[in-house]
C-alpha cells in the first residue's frame, strides 16, 4: 500500500517530509510503508535510525576489471539479523524496533525471536503494514512509565 504525501499530511499535520521519502529508488510495496513509519517515529519525537541487514560476496577489482571468483573474494555480513528495519529512541527513553511489512509479507524466525528479546527486555516490537497499525501503538510507543 502507497502513503501519500498528501494523507501524511492529512494524518500528521506539519509534518515535513525529508527528501528520501519523497522520491525512492526501490520499488518494492515495503519501502513506501517504511518511509511512512520513518516519519511517523520521527514527527512522534523518536530519535530513529534506518536500519539494514544484508550480506553478499565482495570481490577484489583487480585492473579496472572485477574478480568474480568465490575463492578470491570475501563473504561479508552487515547488521545483526532479526533487527526491525526502523530501531528509535522515544522522546522518554523506551527502546522501539519497527518492522515494516507489505500486506503478504511476514516475519523471518529471526524475527520472531527479535521481538520476543526485545519485549522480554521491556522494549516495543512494532509490526506495520501502514500508519494505522503504529497508531494503534501509539501508546506503547511513547509511553512515560513502562
Amino acid at each position: 500500500m502507497r502513503i501519500s504525501e498528501k494523507d501524511l499530511q492529512r494524518i500528521l499535520p506539519g509534518l515535513q517530509l525529508p527528501k528520501r521519502a519523497r522520491k525512492t529508488k526501490n520499488n518494492t510495496t515495503e519501502n513506501p510503508v517504511r518511509e511512512a513509519g520513518h516519519a511517523w517515529l520521527e514527527y512522534h519525537g523518536c530519535n530513529v535510525i534506518r536500519n539494514n541487514v544484508a550480506a553478499g560476496w565482495l570481490f577484489p577489482y583487480v585492473k579496472g576489471k572485477y574478480v568474480f571468483h568465490a575463492h578470491e573474494g570475501r563473504f561479508i555480513r552487515f547488521g545483526k539479523p532479526g533487527s526491525a528495519d526502523l530501531l528509535a529512541i522515544s522522546p522518554h527513553g523506551r527502546w522501539v524496533e519497527a518492522e515494516a511489512k507489505s500486506q503478504d509479507g511476514s516475519q523471518s524466525p529471526e524475527q520472531i525471536e527479535r521481538q520476543q528479546e526485545v519485549e522480554r527486555r521491556g522494549g516495543v516490537y512494532v509490526l506495520f503494514r501502514s500508519i494505522e497499525d503504529l497508531e494503534a501503538r501509539k501508546k506503547d510507543i511513547l509511553a512515560k512509565e513502562w
